[in-house]
């Protein structure tokens, strides 16, 4: 089971799902705790396949064959990591902005005729150089 989506998976699956980091437990030589079992119960494949997969076509990415690791890898982690076909992206969620649309403009700086000073408004100066 990969406990991060709540889902049953293969032994192939479980052990691409630990190479991205999701915690993985063996359903029968591992010990439950209730919480799990409730966490499982609340989740399973069908609720994981309506979020994850809700944008997802077979245009997009087909499903790998079982003996494919190296497609099953891409899929895992377009699916999980980069949440490709995520719900999300279904309901009009934007994309993050990029940080340098965010931040504010570095200032224009003027050169102050000061040797060696840039300032970014005249009043700035410090040097008492008498032409500000």
């Amino acid at each position: 089971v990969c406990m991060d989506f709540k889902t049953f998976v293969c032994m192939t699956c479980s052990g691409i799902h630990r190479e991205f980091q999701h915690k993985c437990k063996g359903i029968s030589l591992s010990n439950w705790t209730k919480e799990e079992v409730a966490a499982i119960e609340q989740g399973g494949n069908t609720k994981a396949q309506e979020e994850w997969m809700a944008c997802w076509s077979e245009k997009d990415f087909p499903i790998p064959e079982s003996g494919d690791k190296e497609r099953i890898r891409t899929f895992i982690q377009k699916k999980y990591v980069d949440r490709k076909w995520h719900i999300s992206r279904k309901r009009g969620s934007p994309n993050p902005e990029p940080i340098s649309n965010i931040l504010p403009e570095e200032p224009k700086v003027s050169p102050c005729p000061c040797p060696k000073k840039l300032i970014s408004r005249v009043a700035d100066c410090q040097q008492g150089c008498g032409t500000h």
